[in-house]
């Protein structure tokens, strides 16, 4: 006689069900995208009417729009935040179409007109396609007044949903029990992304160090997908700096240097015999450490009460942005400014979690070369099973901090690194293509101290900010080489300024979609594809 089906069983058939419907709306992926010609913006409206005090301002249709920024004094573990209707999101039919084109030409085109009293005046238009990642779109997005002049500008992420993100309880946030821990069994509840919720109250510590959030919209569940507005820092990231250096035909009066090749024993690498200058190393050093204790405290100061410490679990180079010197910056206003972003494999944290979330639930995910001993397996060395301990945390970012110094002084994309750690056995430690003669032994040094194979080994967040800076006028002068305090001169561009020729970045930093450009003036549009 057969068996009465279980509840555990229906739950299952009615997963497979929607596992299967939702694999079938999948859009096949190409590279083919089309040349995409970019729509002139619509001539400018004529301001409305202020609204009332108190009065509700109305939703634009068709819009994005996003919050303004955290006043001083919002509560920093919950900053306050707006959502937006999708709007014209709805009838892109991106999920529909089968054309990679349709989706980039719909995503480049769309409007991002805005609904708060400083928004709505001007739409926002599409510049330029940015970047691909999967599922995930990145461009840039404008704001231009009635002279057609670029006013504002910002990155735009369009995130399509697969199944396995679309299901996975870590993509979402959820609610803790009383002693601070998570129930991933939990059902899904799609209200906000961990992306756009770990992102938005970093950035409303208000840290320069991070890259800022600007808003996002709602969860459109029925395609699977949404969108967020993040700042837009024009000088690319430290990969595409590190890139720079490695090809000696940025270097054509510099000599050469054949190493062996990272991961080819079989081939070689020609490499310019130029350093990234060291100072910049160490202001990088110094950001990295701000970001670092904002993720475990929320704050530099004093540690918010209340907040779950972030594992960043991505951080590399290609993750950490550079942005312009603030007008008027006292300190490093000859560097552009690095920033952390990209929090999409981020995770909260507490002391109590069990082992069940804290290693297991987050291993593996990340980009080999920077992920942390403690990201991997650990295996026992009596019987080499698998092992809960070390559990990730703030040290796993100062980890991932030292792998990124390494591959500024090594000049390496991708650090190799063991792809798994034998407890209480001789473990390898990153190697690159070439030594790195030239820079000191305390940046040497405080690099391997973070590179150590034992969290207990490596310094705190805090600790490693109090290494990084030091207000002694013998360490600024030799480790930075004056370049913290040094000011431009008056006439002469940051990034070429004479009071900075030893030292300064040798790389492009030409902004091609500056604030005041005109439409007719931008760069043609380009697939980066």
């Amino acid at each position: 006689m057969a068996s009465e089906p279980t509840p555990q069983y229906d739950a299952l058939l009615a997963f497979r069900s929607a596992f299967i419907s939702a694999m079938a709306r999948i859009p096949t992926r190409d590279n083919a995208l089309v040349a995409f010609t970019r729509p002139r913006p619509a001539p400018a409206p004529p301001p409305p009417p202020p609204p009332l005090p108190g009065a509700d301002l109305p939703v634009v249709p068709g819009g994005f729009v996003w919050p303004n920024p955290p006043k001083p004094g919002s509560l920093l573990h919950e900053p306050p935040q707006e959502t937006y209707p999708v709007g014209a999101f709805q009838q892109s039919h991106l999920i529909s179409d089968t054309a990679t084109e349709n989706r980039f030409q719909n995503f480049m085109a769309g409007d991002l007109s805005g609904s708060t009293e400083l928004d709505r005046v001007q739409g926002w238009q599409g510049i330029q396609y940015l970047a691909a990642a999967g599922n995930n779109m990145v461009g840039l997005f404008g704001q231009f007044d009635a002279n057609q002049n670029m006013t504002r500008r910002l990155a735009v992420k369009d995130l399509q949903c697969g199944p396995l993100e679309w299901f996975m309880p870590f993509n979402w946030t959820g609610v803790y029990d009383e002693n601070g821990v998570r129930d991933y069994s939990a059902q899904i509840n799609r209200t906000e992304s961990m992306e756009t919720y770990i992102h938005r109250h970093l950035s409303a510590t208000g840290a320069s160090s991070i890259v800022a959030f600007h808003g996002r919209t709602i969860i459109d569940t029925s395609q699977w997908r949404y969108r967020f507005f993040m700042e837009y820092c024009p000088h690319g990231s430290l990969s595409d700096l590190i890139g720079y250096y490695l090809n000696p035909r940025n270097f054509p009066d510099a000599a050469v240097t054949e190493v062996p090749h990272p991961r080819n024993e079989y081939a070689t690498l020609t490499m310019p015999n130029v350093l990234i200058p060291e100072p910049f190393i160490w202001y990088c050093f110094m950001n990295l450490a701000k970001s670092a204790i904002i993720m475990e405290q929320g704050s530099i100061q004093a540690p918010i009460e209340g907040w779950k410490e972030v594992v960043h679990r991505d951080l590399k180079p290609g993750n950490i942005w550079l942005q312009d010197p603030s007008t008027g910056r006292a300190q490093w206003a000859l560097y552009p400014e690095p920033k952390l972003g990209d929090f999409g494999f981020a995770f909260e944290t507490g002391p109590n979690d069990p082992p069940a979330n804290n290693p297991r639930a987050f291993r593996g995910a990340g980009t080999p070369g920077f992920l942390a001993p403690e990201q991997h397996e650990w295996l026992r060395r009596d019987d080499l099973r698998v092992t809960d301990f070390p559990r990730m945390g703030a040290k796993t970012n100062v980890w991932a901090i030292g792998s990124v110094i390494y591959a500024l002084v090594f000049r390496c994309k991708q650090p190799n690194t063991p792809d798994y750690v034998n407890e209480g056995l001789p473990r390898d430690e990153p190697h690159g293509p070439l030594p790195a003669p030239g820079y000191s032994h305390t940046l040497m040094d405080l690099m391997w101290e973070c590179l150590q194979p034992e969290p207990t080994e490596r310094p705190s967040p805090s600790t490693l900010l109090k290494r990084t800076f030091n207000k002694d006028l013998d360490f600024d002068e030799i480790y930075f080489k004056g370049m913290r305090t040094v000011k431009p001169r008056l006439g002469e561009p940051w990034h070429n300024n004479s009071r900075s020729r030893e030292h300064r970045l040798r790389a492009i930093f030409d902004d091609e979609y500056r604030l005041g450009l005109s439409w007719d003036d931008l760069p043609p549009a380009i697939n980066p594809l």
